[in-house]
């Protein structure tokens, strides 16, 4: 009787240690905050209101934890990694049709555009990293000489683009309903809207090096290659992509939104 109520109390252990706190949001938009206890090839189990329910990978968008920033949920169906940090809720926050979030500052919503600018923060960030490659402190990087120079211009999101703002406040707007799981979202979009050239918009991070972590990894992370991360952190040439860096190093990484 002892063992069976000691393993009990085991069980009960394990579980609770392998429950996590996250984000969820789903394709319909829904915004839920709740404990994660499984991942399984197909979807999650979660804890919401005392109760468990599961969804499947292709009903959600995103899903952030502390531990592994956002993922989000490819055509196919599959976790990909995205932002190692949650976006700031100071600003209106634009989630994007294929995945990925920026924190700005809306100024219209127009027919086939969102205008914005860059939050306070960000344009601090870019001046910063400007004048650091002026003085010649890391590698010097036109694109990031360029944002920082044009930090105040209106930016364009176009709004096939948008899936989702969720504004200063907590108002939620859906942009563009998401395409069903498995079907060819680009080429619906090429059908239905005409290609238009726009200037891509430059977000700076910075990204704190974790016990294991190597230039690989850390690229695949924000989608960069290991030669951008050693050109921009001014780190030695013969760096292996392969090698554990330094735990407690402060990256800068340049992350193209389009």
């Amino acid at each position: 009787m002892r063992l069976a109520s000691l393993l009990l109390l085991i069980a009960l252990f394990v579980g609770t240690c392998f429950a996590e706190k996250a984000e969820i949001i789903t394709r319909e938009g829904d915004v839920m905050e709740v404990e994660i206890t499984q991942y399984n090839p197909v979807g999650i189990k979660y804890m919401l209101r005392k109760a468990e329910h599961s969804l499947p990978y292709s009903d959600i968008y995103m899903i952030y934890t502390k531990s592994q920033g956002n993922r989000y949920v490819n055509s196919d169906g599959q976790l990909i990694s995205g932002e190692a940090t949650k976006a700031s809720t100071s600003y209106d926050v634009v989630y994007l049709v294929n995945g990925g979030e920026k924190s700005v500052v809306v100024k219209s919503m127009l027919p086939t555009e969102i205008v914005f600018e860059l939050t306070p923060d960000d344009k601090k960030a870019l001046e910063s990293a400007a004048k650091q490659m002026q003085k010649g402190k890391v590698a010097r990087d036109e694109r990031v000489m360029a944002a920082a120079e044009h930090a105040d211009d209106d930016k364009v999101f176009l709004r096939d683009h948008v899936f989702m703002i969720i504004h200063k406040g907590g108002v939620t707007e859906i942009i563009t309903p998401l395409p069903p799981v498995g079907s060819d979202a680009q080429a619906v979009q090429s059908q239905t809207t005409p290609k238009e050239e726009v200037e891509p918009i430059l977000e700076l991070k910075y990204h704190r090096v974790e016990k294991g972590q190597t230039l690989d990894t850390i690229s695949e992370m924000y989608d960069v290659t290991p030669a951008d991360i050693i050109e921009w952190n001014d780190l030695p040439q013969s760096t292996k992509a392969s090698a554990q860096l330094p735990i407690g190093t402060q990256l800068i990484i340049y992350v193209v939104v389009q």
